[in-house]
């Protein structure tokens, strides 16, 4: 694994974005996972407006395709590379008019400095400890995951 600590700046401006038929805007983002010393745990960022912990995720744009634009806003929201795994259900969120594409992803890499750092905050939570943790629009997210995680575990002990 070759670490970098090169730190790309995030995007700005909605230029680029793209948008359903509807008008809603498209949004990508990831579920990072990774073993830790208490067992599986997901990367939890701090929400720019809200402060309260979710999963990193941002615009959709023109130029990328919804995994390049989670794999991005993983990297710029939380300082990981991330590697995906699988695509996930989960299309919303309660509250919210956009379009969610979300991944489960496997932590390659983990920065010390990122285009965030100075506004975001970030930790990895047990997956067991995540629904009490996360923000309460977010754990129908983490819930897929967790399912998703016992499926796969339960298949590789067959």
């Amino acid at each position: 694994m070759t670490v970098t600590n090169e730190v790309v700046p995030s995007r700005v401006g909605r230029e680029k974005q793209r948008y359903s038929k509807d008008g809603c805007r498209l949004v990508a983002g990831g579920v990072l996972v990774r073993n830790g010393t208490n067992g599986i745990e997901i990367l939890a960022v701090t929400s720019s407006n809200r402060g309260t912990w979710v999963v990193p995720k941002g615009g959709w744009e023109t130029d990328e395709t919804a995994e390049e634009a989670a794999l991005r806003e993983s990297l710029e929201e939380g300082g990981v590379v991330g590697e995906i795994v699988s695509p996930l259900k989960s299309n919303s969120i309660e509250g919210s008019k956009h379009i969610y594409n979300w991944f489960l992803m496997n932590v390659v890499e983990v920065r010390d400095v990122w285009a965030e750092s100075d506004t975001r905050r970030r930790k990895f939570i047990p997956l067991d400890e995540a629904l009490d943790i996360v923000d309460v629009r977010y754990r129908p997210l983490v819930k897929e995951v967790q399912e998703y995680l016992i499926r796969a575990n339960s298949y590789a002990n067959c």
